[in-house]
């Protein structure tokens, strides 16, 4: 009886084995649709057009003009931009702020905007507060008003 049990034991405990090994395999290291990024995606394609033949819809897509897309840029990306490694480009501080931009004019979801610009779900989740972080360091001290009045504001409209 002890033998027969032990080598239950031993037949579950592979199986068990087996089926981990075989979860932690992946299909992809990049899901196909998302290495073609820079043919498809919303920053690659759909802006660049936009900012070459409609500045009213680029306007409209990210809720500003190229050229102040183009400043505000300038300011934030020593703030946001990454290294390439030699597994992958990095994802350009351009397309980092695009999705941005995208996420706080539409307040779509991470999961939506991981399908238009072509971008992992967890990427997107990354790149949006790491970029809103370095918009309010950039701009804080010209545009945003952030401190006491703030606060007072805040706590009178909770009356």
């Amino acid at each position: 009886m002890s033998d027969t049990m032990d080598f239950a034991m031993l037949l579950l405990y592979c199986k068990i084995k087996e089926k981990k090994r075989k979860a932690r395999q992946r299909k992809w290291w990049v899901r196909p649709w998302i290495e073609r990024r820079m043919e498809h995606g919303a920053y690659h394609a759909l802006m660049q057009e936009m900012a070459a033949e409609d500045g009213g819809s680029y306007r409209n897509f990210v809720r500003m003009d190229r050229h102040h897309f183009e400043l505000l840029l300038t300011r934030i990306t020593p703030h946001i931009k990454r290294q390439d490694s030699n597994m992958r480009e990095c994802i350009s501080p351009g397309e980092r702020l695009a999705v941005t931009l995208r996420f706080l004019a539409t307040g779509d979801s991470y999961h939506s905007l991981s399908f238009l610009y072509r971008l992992g779900r967890t990427t997107v989740g990354k790149i949006i507060p790491e970029t809103c972080k370095a918009i309010t360091a950039a701009l804080k001290d010209q545009y945003l008003k952030v401190g006491n009045d703030c606060n007072r504001f805040l706590l009178n409209s909770s009356k």
